[in-house]
């Protein structure tokens, strides 16, 4: 099984280079694409020393864009998301791997360990998770999770608008794919990411994907905010 890897990034100098420097030599990926979301820093640069697929936005446009933009650069039966912040434990992504290849799901999301995963409020997981159990009758312990593989047939049952949900990317993955009939896996993976954390930086954070996750909700559901 041969992957290719998508990692949207920005202002990720201080991790990108660890983050990919893991991936490289991993005999499952097929091509890393770095999808530098407009940053000011040396994230391309960096990315550059690791794999020739680097594309640069020369403004923000946000994550969900990036995204979308990478995996429609894909060629590889099996796509993969990760963040550009793993550094080292990007290694054990592998793992999301095995329920795809046994034909157990349709598309795997990583759970990280409760330290890595829990550093923020809670609440907008919350939210997700009710939202999914009401409308799916599906419970997602990590239904924000940025690590996830999927056949790329599967891109086709993303709608349109997806690539304008920014920071509701996740949720909005998730509405559609369950939509369109696809079986999710959660799957427990060692990995490790930067938490903003109950600063004022992380409250932000928070408050923009919050909004945009609203956004998705509303539009996708007419009103019905559940």
């Amino acid at each position: 099984m041969k992957v290719d890897v998508v990692i949207p990034a920005y202002n990720e100098e201080k991790n990108i280079g660890e983050t990919l420097s893991a991936l490289r030599n991993e005999d499952w990926v097929s091509r890393i694409l770095v999808i530098d979301d407009g940053s000011t820093d040396k994230t391309s640069r960096i990315a550059f020393d690791y794999t020739d697929y680097v594309y640069r936005f020369h403004v923000n446009q946000g994550k969900a864009q990036a995204a979308i933009t990478g995996l429609k650069q894909t060629k590889s039966d099996y796509v993969m998301l990760l963040d550009a912040d793993l550094k080292s434990t990007a290694k054990h992504a592998f793992n999301l791997l095995r329920p795809l290849k046994m034909n157990e799901a349709d598309v795997t999301v990583a759970m990280l360990p409760p330290d890595s995963a829990n550093k923020g409020f809670g609440f907008m997981k919350r939210r997700a998770q009710r939202v999914l159990e009401r409308r799916f009758q599906v419970h997602m312990t990590s239904p924000l999770s940025g690590q996830r593989a999927f056949h790329r047939r599967w891109l086709k049952s993303l709608s349109e608008d997806v690539r304008h949900s920014r920071y509701g990317f996740e949720m909005a993955c998730n509405l559609d794919l369950l939509k369109n009939g696809a079986v999710i896996k959660e799957v427990p993976v060692k990995m490790e990411h930067h938490a903003y954390g109950k600063t004022v930086r992380g409250m932000i954070h928070r408050a923009r994907q919050w909004y945009e996750m609203e956004r998705i909700l509303w539009h996708r559901t007419s009103g019905n905010l559940y």
